[in-house]
């Protein structure tokens, strides 16, 4: 039988698990290119219509995405527990029916009770999805070409995605938001028959939160990094999107900014990936935080349409470097221990940076100051990976 690698032509991977992972993270990958940069704005535009102002609005928003989070971080040990029980497959394919769920609610009811309830099934799915991409990933991946392997399949979101804001951008002027909900679920619909192919390669362990707990304390440096990128993570996914409209006005100027910056940041996504595999991974991801930080900064002062282009393209070339060896380096360290235990840890470590983000998006809100005045807290989430080793550094020269 032809193996999927040649199938599908995906060069230089002969491992057929591997690349079926890759078929079904371009899809979910271009879904979210599609919908992630407009979801912040449809969310804002429906409590808008529901009558509440601007302020009241983006409170409503930010609780919406902190009803995903809160939900998905709370589930990480169960999931881990029907995974072990059921197998990945299952873990799979469960994540991507509540995201289709997800998908369908917004398509037929967008009353703002329902909104939150949304958010929290979105969370299940994302729960499920995420703790089984990442488990078949450190089964199916070469330990000592992570970093490759990641910025590889960058690279391939990325060309899928290439026009994918801008087209979503016209779509939504044209046609509206229901015909892009439509595309959507048609593309995870898809990309569940493939995951009918997944069978798990090794026996997966089953996770409880004391576990979660004594990692926690054991690899602080880790965690610590997780949630400075979970923070920042978030703060980049609602507030950004939100400053484009605000400023743009419109649904297809917003999405050909991110489609150009989407094409100069997937020009270095491979590269770095290799450099991380070949540099010590702390230097690399050194570079970048200190590089995103800057890059959140200027966000607050700089909100001309040529400043926004240059920031966001300059942060996407610099996340590069943040997150491709962070995740390269995560998945080194998992390779050491029980894998699915480190895979919670660190999907633990993300959700409580994601809460926290949201948390200093509230903080801002209720001050009174302009909502873009939280990137200053995305700049302080990206440095945490820094500011921990610092620490540690100089615990060794004392």
């Amino acid at each position: 039988m032809q193996s999927y690698a040649s199938l599908f032509h995906l060069p230089h991977h002969k491992s057929e698990y591997l690349s079926l992972l890759y078929i079904v993270a371009v899809i979910r990958t271009f879904v979210f290119i599609l919908l992630g940069l407009f979801l912040p704005i449809f969310i804002f535009n429906l409590f808008l219509r529901e009558g509440f102002n601007e302020k009241s609005a983006l409170l409503l928003v930010v609780f919406a995405f902190l009803f995903f989070q809160i939900t998905h971080g709370l589930l990480v040990t169960l999931v881990s527990k029907i995974n072990a029980r059921f197998g990945i497959k299952a873990g799979f394919l469960i994540g991507q029916f509540f995201l289709t769920i997800f998908l369908f609610i917004l398509f037929y009811s967008q009353n703002t009770p329902l909104v939150f309830l949304n958010f929290a099934l979105w969370g299940v799915g994302a729960s499920f999805y995420w703790i089984s991409y990442h488990t078949f990933f450190l089964e199916v991946g070469k330990q000592k070409k992570f970093g490759e392997e990641l910025g590889f399949l960058e690279i391939l979101g990325t060309s899928t995605g290439l026009i994918a804001p801008i087209l979503a951008g016209t779509i939504i002027t044209i046609l509206g938001f229901a015909t892009l909900f439509i595309i959507c679920i048609i593309l995870i619909l898809l990309s569940m028959i493939f995951l009918f192919f997944v069978n798990d390669i090794e026996k997966i362990e089953s996770v409880n939160f004391l576990d979660v707990k004594n990692e926690i304390l054991k690899k602080k440096r880790d965690f610590v990094s997780f949630v400075g990128a979970g923070g920042e993570e978030i703060i980049y996914s609602v507030a950004w999107p939100l400053l484009l409209f605000i400023i743009f006005k419109n649904y297809v100027e917003v999405g050909m900014i991110a489609s150009v910056v989407v094409l100069t940041s997937g020009l270095v996504a491979l590269i770095t990936g290799k450099l991380s595999d070949r540099i010590e991974k702390n230097k690399i991801e050194k570079i970048g935080s200190a590089s995103v930080a800057i890059t959140f900064i200027g966000r607050v002062f700089l909100q001309t349409p040529i400043s926004l282009y240059v920031i966001d393209s300059l942060y996407k070339i610099f996340s590069n470097l943040f997150y491709l060896p962070l995740n390269a380096l995560a998945y080194t360290h998992a390779m050491d221990g029980n894998k699915a235990k480190y895979v919670v840890f660190r999907e633990t470590g993300y959700r409580v940076g994601n809460i926290l983000g949201l948390a200093s998006f509230l903080l801002i809100l209720s001050i009174g100051l302009p909502f873009w005045w939280v990137f200053i807290f995305g700049a302080i989430f990206s440095l945490l990976p820094m500011a921990i080793k610092e620490k540690t550094e100089e615990r060794k020269q004392k």
